[in-house]
């Protein structure tokens, strides 16, 4: 049997309801939910700071959304307007059986979804889609094989909704279906287009809050029906209406029983068609990732079995009450009973609806249906966007796209799904397929991509190979039997006969179990061993700070290390949601079915009453679960956002002025041609005016710190305890550095970081450098004189950093000048720390970055130390440098070591090469325009002998480079010469973002963003997993870290500074500051 028997007669009713009331839903209605929801988002912002101009807050909700607007969210994900009225559909052809089956191919995937979506908060804790996951593990291929999936997911998935909704909406107010198609996207997408997914969240929180009030309206108004009144009553008619139509393939052509063999040929594709539709679903991922750790698994269990009740009980309530009163008056197509067409196009739904309740029926089944569709839609929209602006605009045409960039494809994305999904439906519409059709055969093209995506998450054996082909491959299985089964069974392949229940059965067994098969074979016999770990190492969150409009990325913040420090509570969510999964799947498809299936019980009344009666209670809890679980759950939201309306508790906001920059950097340091060299904190050379910014002050909860007095550090007393510390002291600094940038890399802080500013006055440029952690609030503020204005002993740039605690107290006010260039070569000491052979170190740079790395790395290894060289074009500044690190006398140079200048006597690159070839360290601090020497000296036999450390932190803009790009290139090469002494291709970088908008070397190599690694993401790794892998790569591999500096270097030296001052009575102190 099939759903789909097209008639070549029209079938139909004059429409209850005049067009006018039907524009009135879908179009004023549509933007009245749209302006709505606009307002609230910006409500939201202007009260709890939620701005939807960012990536993070538009696409995942900034990762924080509660256990109960998931749970409604959930729901209403799975709340198609397909839903409501296949479920009813299937009610009609095939007794109780057809709805529960219809409900039993729901939830257990929902439920199951729990599990994926910890596990991906467990290893992918800042993903944004499923896709950037499927991307970091099998590379560009299999993210473009995801990609072709999940679209043809979305694009299916949103046509057989848009299919039924305009079919039920022209019958019901007589609007052309194809003015319907068009118009039912244009709220949706205006609302998504400006509030994004925390849009989606709370347009599905309305919309199915009201949808739910309206089927609970109809369980009782159902039996108000003089002809109905009661279960029982409702019992007795289908009794009858089963002897006069009894249903073919049913047992004793009964409505009343589970044993239906098209019910379960037809539960088998809903089964499996929804596992694709969920798990190849990214709008399900991105709701996942959306919500914080602890909703996801409690957010989908409870919405999973919540959801089951509204087809189950609208289904069997509505279908049945359309069979009981089909032959009566009442019914809108009396004298005559329903046609296949009317059937097909899921009208049944709305005919018991007018059937119980006139034009209010009517009226309210166009309400849920049009909000049914509008909802699930937005979900879809938010989902296609985010692959357009995500993977495919930044992965392959922008990879240095800023948070600016994101939001605008976004956008385009938003707009073009929404007229792509429309026009699609049109031509499905006049190609004859209706909503029967795509309910039987959409799990051919969704299901193939279920057990690889599944393999991707949870199994580490899956290989590349086998992920990539097995979904090609199964689909075309999937395909191939559907069609061969039309074929072989009808003698042809047309739309009525591919719409038939057993060539979808096969066709969708094939499409979703052949993978499997296909992944299993393929892996096993070269499997993958694939690291966990390398999933956390990616940078997938945008920075809020958008370098087209200030100095720097300045926010790195990532969630890995707070999801990763929790990882027993994670593992515990994931065994729950296992269980779960395993009883929701057992319980709706074995222990309860089956056996009322193989008994071929009939239901007495008795039973049916109860069946009625559980499905009501059931449903009723849905209601509350959608529409009062997320009022409670977010009340002490709710509280802020009254408060803050109030003006009692808003954020707050400051003014940045940024104006424009000088072309020229600021000046720390001197490079080899004498000339003014940049701070590695870079004003960058072209920033345009963007005038005045609100900027929200979060407010902060810091632990409980102890008030200190102010200490007042000059430049003299900062150089004094920089030039007295010991080894312990440098030991500290670097632990204070270390956690630092774990924190900056790892921690959910992102929202807690001000914008730097820019001002350019005539004469002076000035740059403000904020930055805050949990205990303490800072800038620090540099000020750059043209050299044209200086007298010949004045320095060009003078800094000062000054330091709070929490509450704005201050703690300490440093004079900053020695500051970068120490806390920047401590940074490049935190991998170095690691070296098992530094005996000899090659320095390229005479300024004093240069200084400090030397010092510092005698002050941690000066027993494996053997040789310093120098290597710079100046010879007096050489000289000038090892003057300076001679004549210390708190740190007397060691007599074991040799420290010279590079002094070639003939053949300059050759004399290069083989200090280059000899060297264990090499240090780059200069701002070369051009490598230092070519990627050749490395990559030699000759050179490949030894392993090397590797620190550039000299070049500061995209047309500086001091390593070699094709260096770079080869050590990220998984098949290059480095892979057997590299950590997965990778660089260590101090801030990712930076470094894609100013490290040229990194850019014009092309190195992925997945390749660069943070180092507090790796010094994270290495503390709480300590794997072998990476210990061996940071002891003895061939690593290279970049650095650009970050603002909270400055905060976290500035800070040891003070305590080291204090210990050592040193400086000024204001006791009553």
């Amino acid at each position: 049997m099939s759903l789909l028997t097209r008639e070549t007669q029209e079938n139909g009713i004059d429409p209850p309801l005049s067009q006018a009331v039907g524009y009135v839903v879908v179009i004023l209605i549509g933007f009245l939910i749209a302006f709505i929801m606009m307002f609230l988002t910006h409500i939201l912002k202007k009260t709890v700071g939620e701005d939807n101009k960012t990536t993070e807050m538009f696409m995942t909700a900034n990762r924080s959304v509660g256990t109960g607007l998931t749970s409604s969210a959930v729901i209403s994900s799975w709340l198609w307007s397909t839903a409501m009225l296949g479920s009813t559909l299937v009610g009609y052809n095939f007794g109780v059986a057809g709805p529960f089956w219809f409900a039993a191919g729901c939830s257990p995937m929902i439920v199951f979804f729990a599990l994926l979506g910890i596990s991906c908060k467990l290893r992918v804790p800042e993903a944004h889609t499923l896709l950037e996951i499927v991307r970091i593990r099998y590379g560009t291929a299999g993210h473009i094989v995801w990609i072709g999936l999940c679209l043809i997911n979305n694009i299916i998935a949103v046509a057989n909704m848009l299919l039924g909704a305009s079919a039920a909406i022209s019958a019901l107010s007589g609007i052309h279906v194809i003015a319907a198609t068009f118009l039912l996207p244009v709220g949706v997408v205006l609302y998504t287009f400006v509030g994004g997914i925390k849009a989606t969240f709370l347009t599905d929180y309305f919309h199915t809050f009201v949808i739910t009030i309206i089927i609970c309206f109809f369980t009782i108004k159902a039996f108000l029906v003089p002809e109905i009144g009661s279960p029982g009553g409702l019992y007795d008619l289908i009794v009858q209406v089963g002897k006069d139509h009894p249903v073919a393939g049913n047992h004793d052509g009964s409505f009343l029983t589970m044993t239906s063999k098209d019910a379960i040929y037809f539960g088998i594709i809903h089964v499996l068609a929804n596992f694709g539709l969920v798990i190849m679903d990214t709008g399900f991922f991105a709701k996942a990732f959306s919500a914080a750790p602890q909703a996801v698994v409690p957010g989908y269990i409870i919405g999973g079995i919540a959801y089951f009740a509204i087809p189950w009980c609208l289904g069997t309530l509505m279908s049945f009450s359309a069979l009981a009163l089909e032959n009566t008056p009442r019914f809108p197509t009396y004298p005559r009973r329903m046609s296949s067409v009317e059937i097909s196009n899921g009208l049944v739904l709305p005919y018991a609806a007018i059937a119980i309740a006139g034009e209010g029926g009517a009226a309210a089944v166009l309400l849920i249906t049009f909000m049914a569709v509008t909802s699930t839609i937005s979900a879809q929209v938010i989902s296609v966007s985010s692959i357009i602006s995500f993977d495919i605009y930044r992965q392959y045409f922008n990879r240095a796209a800023t948070d600016r960039d994101a939001i605008r494809w976004s956008h385009i994305g938003v707009v073009f799904f929404g007229l792509f999904s429309a026009s699609f439906s049109t031509a499905l519409y006049y190609g004859k397929v209706d909503l029967g059709w795509t309910l039987y055969m959409l799990g051919v093209l969704t299901c193939p991509g279920i057990f690889p995506t599944v393999f991707t998450i949870l199994w580490k054996k899956q290989s590349k190979i086998a992920a990539i082909v097995s979904p090609l491959l199964g689909m075309a299985t999937g395909i191939a039997v559907w069609l061969g089964t039309a074929s072989s069974l009808y003698g042809e392949v047309t739309v009525a006969s591919t719409g038939k229940s057993l060539p979808c059965v096969y066709g969708t067994v094939a499409s979703a179990l052949s993978p499997a098969l296909y992944s299993v074979v393929i892996s096993l016999i070269k499997p993958a061993n694939y690291n966990w770990a390398d999933f956390r190492n990616e940078r997938l969150a945008f920075d809020q700070t958008d370098p087209s409009t200030s100095e720097a990325a300045i926010s790195h913040e990532e969630k890995v290390s707070s999801y990763a420090a929790d990882k027993a509570r994670l593992k515990h969510w994931g065994t729950l949601a296992a269980i779960w999964s395993a009883a929701t799947f057992l319980g709706h498809w074995v222990l309860w079915p089956l056996p009322m299936y193989a008994s071929k019980y009939i239901f007495g009344r008795t039973f049916f009453v109860a069946w009625i009666v559980i499905a009501i209670i059931w449903v009723w809890g849905t209601m509350f679960v959608a529409g009062f679980y997320p009022i409670i759950d977010g009340w002490p939201q709710l509280k802020k956002v009254y408060k803050g309306l109030k003006g009692q508790d808003s954020v707050e906001g400051r003014t940045e002025v940024v104006q424009d920059p000088p072309s020229d950097s600021s000046i720390t340091d001197r490079d080899d041609k004498g000339n003014a060299a940049p701070e590695t904190e870079t004003i960058r050379d072209k920033l345009p005016r963007i005038g005045v910014k609100i900027l929200p002050l979060p407010r902060l909860v810091p632990e409980p710190i102890q008030t200190v007095p102010d200490i007042v550090l000059s430049d003299t007393n900062v150089n004094h305890i920089l030039d007295t510390l010991s080894p312990t002291d440098v030991t500290d600094l670097a632990s204070a550095l270390e956690r630092a940038l774990i924190q900056y890399s790892c921690n959910n802080e992102q929202q807690y970081q001000p914008h730097r500013a820019v001002v350019n006055r005539d004469g002076q440029v000035s740059l403000f450098m904020p930055g805050t952690t949990d205990q303490l609030l800072g800038v620090k503020i540099v000020g750059i004189t043209p050299a044209e204005r200086l007298k010949p002993s004045e320095a060009g740039l003078k800094s000062v950093l000054t330091l709070c605690d929490a509450r704005g107290d201050a703690i300490g006010t440093l004079n900053a000048a020695a500051l970068t260039a120490f806390r920047t070569a401590l940074g490049s000491m935190l991998a170095y720390r690691f070296r098992q052979n530094t005996e000899n170190i090659v320095v390229f740079g005479a300024g004093k970055q240069a200084l400090w790395h030397i010092r510092l790395a005698l002050l941690l290894k000066e027993k494996d130390i053997k040789s310093v060289t120098i290597v710079n074009r100046s010879d007096e500044r050489t000289q000038q440098l090892i003057e300076s690190l001679k004549s210390n006398n708190s740190s007397p140079w060691p007599s074991h070591i040799t420290l010279q200048a590079f002094d070639p006597k003939d053949d300059r690159d050759a004399a290069l090469e083989d200090q280059v070839v000899d060297a264990d360290v090499l240090f780059f601090t200069t701002p070369s325009t051009q490598p230092v020497f070519p990627a050749a000296y490395l990559t030699s036999d000759r050179a490949r002998s030894k392993t090397r450390y590797l620190a550039a932190i000299g070049s500061y803009r995209l047309d500086m480079q001091e390593i070699d790009p094709d260096l770079l290139k080869q050590v990220v090469d998984p098949a290059g010469p480095f892979a057997s002494v590299g950590y997965h291709g990778s660089v260590a970088v101090d801030s990712r973002d930076g470094c894609l908008q100013e490290a040229g070397e990194l850019v014009k190599a092309e190195v992925p963003t997945d390749k660069m690694l943070e180092i507090g993401q790796l010094l994270q790794t290495k503390n709480t997993e300590n794997p072998n892998d990476l210990n061996k790569w940071l002891e003895t591999g061939f690593v290279i870290y970049k650095s650009v500096g970050t603002g909270v270097m400055d905060l976290s030296i500035g800070q040891e500074l003070l305590r080291l001052a204090k210990a050592r009575n040193v400086g000024l102190t204001a006791e009553d500051f």
